[in-house]
């Protein structure tokens, strides 16, 4: 029989966060899941830390990828389980029991989502309408991401085209154009490294342009003058946060020339 969960770790030269990793997933109380490590033939210790391991991991590899969303398809098509979380090197479960708490729901939906921290503490949850325009500007995070395989066959898996928004497009399809059921536990998954390609800053432009092209590609432009606007706005966040500071500056002034 398939286990309940296949936990995907994709690694490449990071190995004090994959021993991080692997151990948050091996001493999970909840036992029916299985994990699969798919390393990118790193150059530091990074293997030897998975053979310490071995014994209780399912089935690993460590040779050249074309990059992060090849190295999950990897494990997408070596995975067993009817759930699949990606937990990449550096990023961990937040307490042992955390899978088996998930897992105790009835009638699970095609997507679980969950909250995660990132490693100084702050909380990212989905403490808002699970939408279209929420989830095309907030997005959720893999990490705290557990999706029925089954929707890799009907979706397709990750697309490898370059993109570093592939994860976040899946989603977008499976929630809004294939109408995947859904459910949202208000509960911390996992701890987010925070040093993901993603997470970069300096990426901010490249991710809204690689959206806008999904959007127009998928659906059929709807929304793009919402979303370009929110890219004006992001762009010109710190300069309309000052605005309310400036009037009320002015308006401070005014009342103290009346007194």
């Amino acid at each position: 029989m398939n286990p309940a969960l296949s936990i995907i770790t994709i690694n490449f030269n990071d190995s004090n966060g994959l021993l991080k990793t692997i151990e948050s997933v091996v001493n999970q109380s909840f036992i029916d899941l299985e994990y699969l490590i798919i390393d990118g033939n790193s150059t530091d210790n990074s293997v030897d830390v998975i053979k310490k391991y071995e014994n209780k991991i399912a089935y690993w590899i460590s040779e050249p990828d074309s990059g992060i969303y090849n190295a999950m398809n990897k494990g997408i098509e070596k995975a067993k389980g009817e759930f699949l979380l990606f937990l990449n090197s550096g990023d961990y479960l937040v307490d042992q029991h955390v899978i088996s708490e998930i897992f105790s729901i009835e009638n699970k939906p095609d997507i679980i989502l969950g909250n995660l921290v990132t490693k100084n503490g702050y909380e990212i949850k989905l403490d808002f309408t699970i939408n279209f325009a929420n989830i095309w500007k907030y997005g959720a995070h893999h990490q705290a991401m557990f999706i029925r395989k089954s929707l890799f066959e009907d979706i397709g898996r990750y697309n490898e085209n370059g993109d570093i928004t592939s994860d976040w497009q899946f989603l977008m399809l499976a929630l809004f154009k294939f109408k995947k059921k859904y459910t949202y536990i208000d509960k911390v998954v996992s701890v987010y490294d925070m040093l993901g390609i993603s997470a970069d800053p300096g990426n901010r432009k490249r991710m809204d342009n690689e959206k806008l092209l999904f959007m127009k590609k998928h659906f059929n432009n709807y929304s793009i003058p919402i979303l370009k606007l929110t890219i004006i706005l992001r762009k010109n966040y710190d300069r309309l946060c000052s605005i309310p500071r400036r009037i009320n500056k002015i308006l401070s002034g005014s009342r103290t020339a009346k007194r």
